[in-house]
This record gives C-alpha cells, structure tokens and sequence, in this order.
C-alpha cells in the first residue's frame, strides 16, 4: 500500500505540473519561446500522467482480482472519478488533435481533470497517508489482543458467523481453510493453535494478525480498511478453525 501511496504521489505532482504549465499556455502572454518550452513540459508531463495512471490503474485492479472483494463506498468513488480522468483525457486530446472547433473548451477540461485528479488521489492514497501519518504510524497498535478478547467473547457464535463470510469473501481466494496446504498462501487451518504465524513467523496472537492483515508481508495485498468490529469477527472464526 505504501509503494502505491508513493507513485500516487508523484501522479499528484504531475498533475500540479500539467496546471502550471497549461496556466503558463493558456491563461497568460508570455514570448513564443517560452510558450514552446511550456507546451513541451505539458507534452512530455502528460505522457508520465498517463503511464503513473496506467500503473496505479494495474495495481488496483491487480488489488481487486486478488481479494475478490466488494469496493467500499469509498473505493467506488474513487474508480468513478478514475475512469472520469481516462475519459476527460482522451475528450482533451482529441479537442486538440482533431475537433479543433472545441478548442475553446480545452482549458475548462484540462481544470476539470486536474481536480478529478487531485480527488481520486485524496480519496485513496491521500486517505491512506493521512491515517497513517504518512505511513509511519501503524494503523494496528491501538487494536492489541487485550482490547480485542475484553471487548467480546471470541466464542460468540454471531461474531463467528460474520467472520466466517468475511474469510469467505476476502480470504478464501488465497488461502485454505480446511487444510495447511499453500495455494496462492498457506492454509489455514489450526492457525490459532500453532506457536508461529506461517509468513512472519511472528508468534500467533490477534495483535500479530492484525499487523499482517493491515501491513501484510510478501505478496498478500492490504485489508488496512478492515474495521476493528471486522477484524474481530475474522479472529472469531480463525479461532474455529
């Protein structure tokens, strides 16, 4: 999540270059040199634009097809503004390319994408370095194993029926329930029971867990956006299996 945090921000910043040097073309009078010097750091910001987009759009769908999960209302918006950026991209080029007579719509466009832009990079990225104090603060430590067994009974079969269609739905994909056997992750089963987590051989406790779950080794995506109800339900079925 970090590294994406990362090459969202340099997005950021080439959107903030794409404005300054549309501004610089468009909204003042400055000498044909220098307007060709702003039109060549357009051109050649906008092709970084794209290709950081294109990554992050990888990455997110990557994301997606891995935890075969359901996007949050968050998520929603934030693939909503994504594909508006695509489209008012390509409406841009195509005014400049080739229906010329909507020229004058370009400069409006060329605003409007960039503060889509700047949205989609707070409702994701931005969101996730603001709540992590930009990735320093471990979004678990307030969530210990103490808090978690105090709060309710890890037996309760209500919790452990959430937990069982939480796994089911975001877990399942990658990992076995039913057995220890590696598929994409290792299974598993008894997980509870053993002394070691099977990945960070970190000692099995719900601390431990949810240090995986939200800031996960290897290739396991985030599921940093789990609420500590969710997270207690998942412990609740683990423990039954």
């Amino acid at each position: 999540m970090l590294i994406k945090s990362y090459i969202a921000i340099l997005f950021l910043i080439s959107v903030f270059v794409a404005m300054f040097s549309m501004f610089e073309v468009l909204g003042r009078k400055n000498s044909e040199t220098k307007v060709l010097i702003y039109r060549k750091i357009h051109r050649f910001n906008g092709v970084i634009f794209f290709v950081l987009y294109l990554v992050l759009t990888y990455l997110c769908l990557e994301f997606i097809v891995k935890t075969k999960t359901e996007p949050s209302a968050r998520a929603s918006l934030h693939s909503l503004l994504a594909i508006s950026i695509i489209i008012l991209l390509f409406l841009k080029i195509s005014f400049i390319k080739r229906y010329t007579e909507f020229f004058k719509y370009v400069k409006g466009v060329g605003i409007t994408l960039s503060v889509l832009a700047i949205l989609t990079f707070s409702t994701s990225a931005g969101f996730y370095l603001l709540v992590s104090e930009l990735g320093a603060f471990n979004l678990t430590q307030k969530i210990t194993t103490e808090t978690i067994a105090s709060q309710f009974d890890l037996s309760q079969e209500r919790n452990i029926l959430r937990g069982k269609d939480l796994f089911t739905n975001k877990c399942s994909f990658c990992h076995d329930a039913n057995s220890k056997n590696y598929s994409i992750g290792p299974g598993l089963k008894g997980l509870m029971k053993e002394k070691h987590l099977p990945v960070s051989k970190k000692p099995v406790t719900a601390e431990n867990i949810i240090t995986q779950l939200k800031t996960p080794l290897k290739d396991m995506p985030s599921f940093s956006y789990l609420s500590e109800e969710e997270l207690k339900d998942l412990i609740s079925y683990l423990n039954t299996i």
